[in-house]
């Protein structure tokens, strides 16, 4: 009888040599989130004190209160959970900013997303531009400029979305229960991308360690929430 594949070994498979592009990363999300009952079982095994400490070991709680965990890394992609516990209140990724690598990303419950795209236009509201490299503590101011709104979605359970290297954008989640996304990324394909700041705001707030019992906990209230367990 032949093993049962896993769901990393699963989005590899789909996504082939081609992990920078965004129609395999999206197949790749699709093929990962398709069956519900082997992704609860997956998520599930990540509520283990073993599988939640390697985890925790390189993921974070982002400084607007939600988490980024990385639950699958090697070369070539990354699966990742973002995850805003349930509250009224809540922040995304409130500066405007660009990503060294592409991805595509499904929400998995809760009320959703709004994300919202920017272009630089002598139109817009005055920002600084700041380089990141990658890391932490790598943020340069470069320049003043403008930016303008040019679009806002919204992106609901079970929706959707991608993101490449030139897009400029801010998170927003929606309504007050758990909201999770599932991201599949590319390895970086830049060295530096922008993040923009209002002039006067903190740009470069301090982000703090997750925990593996906090690790446990979200993914379960994920599972939870999709009521596949």
């Amino acid at each position: 009888m032949a093993a049962v594949r896993s769901l990393p070994d699963t989005a590899a498979a789909v996504l082939g040599d081609r992990s920078e592009e965004i129609p395999a990363l999206l197949a790749a999300v699709k093929a990962t989130t398709s069956d519900r009952a082997a992704l609860a079982e997956w998520l599930d095994g990540f509520t283990r004190p073993d599988r939640a400490a390697a985890v925790a070991a390189r993921s974070y709680w982002h400084h607007n209160g939600f988490a980024k965990l990385v639950l699958h890394a090697e070369d070539g992609f990354r699966i990742r959970m973002h995850i805003w516990p349930a509250g009224a209140h809540r922040l995304g990724e409130t500066n405007p900013h660009g990503h060294r690598w592409n991805f595509a990303s499904e929400v998995l419950c809760g009320d959703g997303l709004e994300t919202e795209d920017y272009r630089v236009s002598p139109d817009g509201v005055e920002h600084i531009r700041y380089c990141y490299l990658g890391g932490l503590n790598s943020l340069a101011p470069i320049e003043h400029v403008k930016l303008q709104s040019t679009g806002r979605r919204s992106v609901r359970a079970n929706e959707q979305h991608t993101v490449n290297t030139s897009v400029i954008h801010t998170v927003h989640p929606l309504g007050t229960d758990v909201v999770a996304t599932l991201v599949v990324q590319s390895h970086a394909l830049t060295e530096k991308t922008d993040v923009f700041c209002v002039p006067g705001k903190a740009v470069d707030e301090p982000i703090k360690a997750i925990t593996p019992g906090e690790v446990a906990a979200l993914v379960r209230s994920v599972v939870e929430a999709r009521g596949d367990r």
